[in-house]
């Protein structure tokens, strides 16, 4: 966009400085038909030179309006696309709101994930350690048993 704007003010600065130079141009064409009024002939080329610049500055003029339009075109485009980028930015900083409320649930859910399993795991340990007991039990009333059977 500093591009577009620094080419448009090139541009006008360039159209300042051939119009000083049409003015210069200008004055120095008049003085010389003052000096050149002795012959028809020389004052009708003159008069046709006048025209001439005339015809291409006011095609220059033409231009300059061509391109002052199309920038101007431009310039509503890249306000569209300034709007749009707002929006845009905009709704990433919803959305990344929304992920951070979403991380912070998950990170809760984990820490209580972890609580449960810690709990599960210490239940788990307790049982080992009950089967174990009723394990040994087991072979102690198994031996007891042949005990009493060897004893009949």
């Amino acid at each position: 966009m500093k591009e577009i704007l620094n080419q448009i003010l090139t541009e006008i600065q360039e159209m300042k400085s051939e119009q000083q130079d049409m003015k210069s141009e200008i004055n120095d064409i008049k003085l010389e038909i003052a000096g050149i009024k002795s012959t028809l002939q020389e004052h009708s080329q003159l008069l046709r030179a006048l025209e001439h610049r005339a015809d291409i500055t006011g095609a220059a003029v033409t231009r300059l309006e061509e391109k002052a339009n199309y920038l101007q075109g431009d310039i509503t485009h890249l306000k569209r696309d300034a709007d749009d980028l707002r929006s845009d930015v905009v709704e990433l900083k919803s959305n990344v709101a929304r992920l951070a409320d979403e991380q912070t649930k998950i990170s809760e859910n984990q820490k209580e994930n972890a609580k449960i399993l810690n709990t599960v795991l210490d239940s788990q340990h307790r049982q080992e350690r009950v089967l174990e007991v009723l394990s040994l039990r087991s072979l102690e009333n198994e031996a007891q048993i042949r005990e009493l059977r060897r004893a009949k």
